[in-house]
């Protein structure tokens, strides 16, 4: 059959595209595909390169609402304030997320992260001295840190992850209140962290977006930061000489400071994209999730209660006005009065009740908010048993595997924590060192001392401790850890483990002598060997060792 129409069909063509020119056009495509081998053949070739299945659209397919090609700045910029608005009114108001803000803030922080000293000497006398000075300093100065707030550093830790968990980030700026006095830390939230808007950055081929400046290569150089937060309604009059105004208005450099970053550090979370500038909060993908978990819950109250109003509704043939009457004197009755649990009400001549049964039940509720928490568990990467604060029915096996999972998470948050507090570790050493505090100039500190430091955590409870002991004891064996690190992981320094223990059996050893007792048998060795396998001994042949 020949590719090309016919007058009929080009007519028809014709008369079809004046109504409908989309219809007209596919017509000429089928025709086409049925008579040109060519063009149907380079047809099916165009739609084979189209690439993947997950890129195609088609209506019977799940929209994509949000999908975008925008840079991981663009991004931010647009969501993050509802974000960070909508994951406060959660942790403030909302049990469960409150719950896993608390979680994260017990597993990471606990009771505070400790420093321990590092620094790397030949003479390990001189190192330990060292050491034992600059901890000797951080614990003279760390409870005084957070000024403006009056918090210890513990509480501090916790407020600084918090801050960067709910709200993307945040800001430890180093000051001072005078000359010669010591450094303290600011905590900036991230609302204050914005561009003015006459602001220009310092290199005229850089940028500034949401209040972090860039170099022309890219490089962060300061940030912006308000001196009040955005969002208090008006500013005192003396802020703005003599006159009040809505601080929204008031946002220009005149009310902003200009941050080096060789003068702060901004803890961000969540950045996944190059050129990201701000973080981004740890409820991003489970803010819905959680919201529609407490209105389930909520509405499950709700029915409850309204079950649980068992009410009497009489047909009455008073007249209006005097039952009326008699409702109110007999009964307190108010108009759109609220159901209470054993009301009675009498209704007016001619009405009637029906009554609204919901048909879900207790079960299918909580497989409903499981179901949920396991959704937003697998995004902040905590179980669902962590998310809920719920371990019934979880076995030993499950509750370990439950453990080393969120451990994982644990551990990443306490790390990222742990570079926010090491630096501001240096910032109180080398602040010392400058104003030549005793303990470091007797000991000799340097400024390339002041950066050694490890964190060290509370103690990691033990599912089955007799196990886990023997593992221990078995890695030790083999060299795959060491006393150092395990002792960490039991929020402990090694050194004061090995001074400990070795004081108390000198201690030990000199009360055993004073008393006349024989010193005990070493751990794990009989007291006395059997006597065939002395014999075996004696005679060269391998020791029989019980299985």
């Amino acid at each position: 059959m020949a590719s090309e129409a016919t007058w009929l069909e080009r007519a028809s063509d014709a008369v079809v595209r004046l109504v409908a020119p989309r219809r007209a056009a596919i017509r000429a495509h089928h025709r086409r595909m049925e008579r040109d081998r060519d063009y149907a053949e380079a047809f099916h070739l165009a739609a084979r390169l189209r690439g993947y299945k997950a890129a195609a659209t088609g209506k019977n397919a799940t929209p994509w609402l949000h999908a975008s090609d925008r840079s991981g700045e663009s991004e931010v910029s647009g969501s993050v304030r509802t974000m960070r608005a909508r994951a406060r009114a959660l942790t403030r108001d909302d049990s469960v997320g409150a719950g896993i803000v608390g979680t994260f803030r017990r597993g990471a922080v606990g009771t505070g992260l400790r420093p321990q000293a590092r620094t790397k000497d030949t003479d390990p006398a001189r190192a330990e001295a060292k050491n034992t000075a600059l901890e000797t300093v951080w614990a003279r100065h760390c409870d005084r840190l957070d000024r403006a707030n009056g918090l210890s550093h513990a509480l501090h830790q916790g407020m600084v992850l918090e801050r960067a968990l709910v709200d993307g980030d945040v800001l430890l700026r180093a000051v001072t209140s005078g000359p010669g006095l010591p450094v303290w830390v600011e905590v900036i939230e991230a609302d204050r962290i914005d561009t003015p808007t006459d602001a220009r950055p310092a290199d005229p081929r850089g940028r500034i977006v949401n209040g972090v400046e860039r170099d022309g290569a890219g490089v962060p150089v300061a940030y912006w930061v308000c001196r009040v937060h955005p969002g208090d309604t008006s500013l005192h009059s003396s802020v703005l000489g003599g006159q009040s105004k809505p601080v929204s208005s008031a946002l220009t450099t005149a009310m902003f400071d200009r941050v080096p970053v060789d003068g702060c550090f901004f803890l961000r979370h969540a950045v996944t994209r190059p050129g990201q500038s701000r973080g981004v909060l740890v409820f991003h993908a489970c803010l819905q999730d959680l919201h529609d978990l407490d209105l389930l819950v909520l509405a499950s109250l709700k029915r409850t209660q309204v079950a649980a109003c068992l009410s009497l509704f009489i047909t009455s043939g008073e007249a209006a006005t005097d039952l009326l009457q008699l409702t109110a004197e007999d009964y307190g009755y108010q108009l759109d009065q609220t159901l209470t649990p054993g009301g009675i009400f009498r209704l007016f001549p001619g009405e009637k009740v029906e009554v609204v049964n919901p048909t879900v039940g207790a079960p299918e509720l909580e497989r409903f908010v499981f179901f949920l928490a396991q959704r937003a568990g697998a995004s902040v990467g905590l179980s669902p048993q962590a998310v809920l604060r719920a371990w019934a029915g979880v076995n030993y096996s499950g509750a370990r595997t439950i453990k080393i999972e969120d451990k994982q998470t644990m551990r990443g948050q306490r790390a990222s924590l742990a570079e926010a507090l090491t630096w501001e570790w240096e910032q109180v050493q080398q602040d010392a060192l400058l104003r030549g505090e005793p303990e470091l100039v007797e000991a000799g500190v340097q400024i390339e001392d002041t950066s050694a430091v490890e964190w060290i955590g509370d103690e990691e409870q033990w599912v089955d401790p007799q196990a886990e002991t023997a593992a221990v004891e078995k890695m030790l064996a083999l060299g795959l850890t060491t006393l150092q690190i395990e002792c960490a992981r039991l929020g402990r320094d090694w050194q004061d483990v090995v001074r400990q223990r070795l004081a108390a059996e000198k201690f030990e050893a000199e009360e055993r002598a004073r008393m006349g007792l024989e010193a005990p048998a070493a751990h794990g060795e009989d007291e006395a060997a059997p006597a065939d396998d002395a014999e075996d001994a004696a005679e060269g042949e391998p020791m029989k060792v019980a299985a």
